[in-house]
């Protein structure tokens, strides 16, 4: 077993089907179920609707993404393109994942086009998590041995992150450290996933009692998202384990309150503000040195339109470092919201100075702002400004 205890590989693959977005039953359907090739329909309609969804899912907006994408596969079922990016979609952004439905996609695909591979990966990827191994490992070799993976390096280092569940699940030990250290190191796959991988890595690590080992990398994997709930849950255990006792307390109680902000991405809670808000200053009091932390808690301040208290923030954060580009976008916006225009137009010049070409969707949202926190205002005073700024 290559060092690694089989507990290790049964937790993750029991994780692996935790993470399903529906009930066991309806995912698994997915895997025997038949799949007749699709009927052509309009391909440049589908193409049309697709890159339209392809845009709306890279801006966030997956709600619009996953009806135009749908739209794109009424007009052309066997729209190969439309299906593969509708898959991962379902697959890599929705949460909690659709892993059945990203499958039948796949299969889809791979019913017009039997050898497509991204296709094969998404399908392969898919059939880990719902913990169909024998037909997952043969489908993600396949993919990860493809020429043009690497062009698609999300996709390359969550085929890599499934395989190297895989080989934990078999007891390959070592070549799953290695495949999840080979899926973390993946230029352009996003922080947030090569973290999940990292961490998943140092727990491999810290079953083998490889606890040295284990907390480097999940230190690591808070380098690559200081919010990373499962690597503040280890890091908690592996500091007891050693006898660093507060410090071990201090990481559980990171570890609650970056839970509670979790579940408070729920649609469920999506509108409970003030508990994000205060679970937001909670998280700051506790963890002071978390540099993305105050950003964060402007961000739920603005978003609910409390411009006063953003700042607060903006002002009570001044000094310890230099400020970003990003700090002081969100500082303009603040006081714009607040009514100082003037303090918000010094943001902007502040920003001039590093970055002369600020983007005219960043002055335009600073005045929304004005406009929101300030309802006097109107439409031809925002104009006025703009034209203003513009021409400094």
């Amino acid at each position: 077993m290559n060092g690694i205890p089989r507990p290790g590989a049964r937790l993750l693959a029991a994780a692996a089907l935790a993470g399903c977005g529906g009930s066991a039953d309806e995912e698994r359907s997915a895997l025997d179920a038949p799949v007749a090739r699709p009927a052509r329909g309009d391909p440049e309609t589908a193409t049309t609707l697709a890159r339209a969804a392809a845009a709306r899912a890279a801006a966030g907006a997956l709600d619009e993404a996953r009806a135009l994408f749908e739209r794109a596969l009424a007009a052309d079922p066997a729209c190969v393109a439309a299906r593969v990016d509708y898959g991962f979609l379902l697959l890599e952004e929705i949460d909690p994942a659709d892993y059945g439905g990203a499958l039948a996609q796949f299969r889809g695909a791979r019913a017009v086009e039997p050898h497509h591979a991204l296709a094969a990966c998404g399908e392969g990827i898919a059939r880990q998590e719902l913990g169909d191994v024998e037909r997952a490992e043969p489908l993600l070799r396949e993919a990860l041995a493809a020429p043009g993976i690497a062009e698609f390096p999300a996709h390359h280092a969550a085929a890599a992150a499934a395989l190297a569940r895989i080989e934990a699940i078999r007891g390959r030990g070592e070549e799953a450290l290695r495949r999840f250290d080979e899926a973390a190191r993946i230029d352009g796959a996003p922080p947030r996933r090569r973290a999940v991988y990292r961490a998943l890595r140092a727990d491999l690590l810290a079953e083998s009692g490889r606890d040295d080992e284990a907390e480097a990398e999940v230190r690591r994997a808070i380098g690559l998202d200081p919010e990373n709930v499962r690597a503040h849950h280890l890091l908690g255990r592996l500091l007891g384990r050693r006898g660093a006792r507060a410090e071990a307390a201090r990481e559980a109680r990171i570890h609650e309150l970056l839970r509670e902000l979790v579940d408070h991405r729920s649609r469920r809670v999506l509108l409970d503000h003030e508990r994000r808000i205060a679970l937001r200053r909670e998280l700051n009091l506790a963890w002071p040195e978390h540099a993305g932390g105050r950003i964060l808690l402007v961000r739920e301040l603005l978003e609910c339109g409390r411009f006063a208290e953003a700042v607060a923030e903006v002002d009570g954060g001044a000094g310890a470092a230099e400020p970003t580009l990003e700090w002081r976008g969100l500082a303009a916006r603040a006081r714009a919201g607040a009514g100082d225009l003037d303090g918000a137009r010094a943001e902007l010049e502040a920003m001039r100075r590093v970055a002369p070409d600020l983007p005219l969707a960043l002055l335009l949202g600073v005045l929304q702002e004005w406009q929101r926190g300030n309802p006097s205002v109107t439409r031809a005073q925002m104009d006025a400004r703009l034209r203003e700024w513009v021409a400094r």
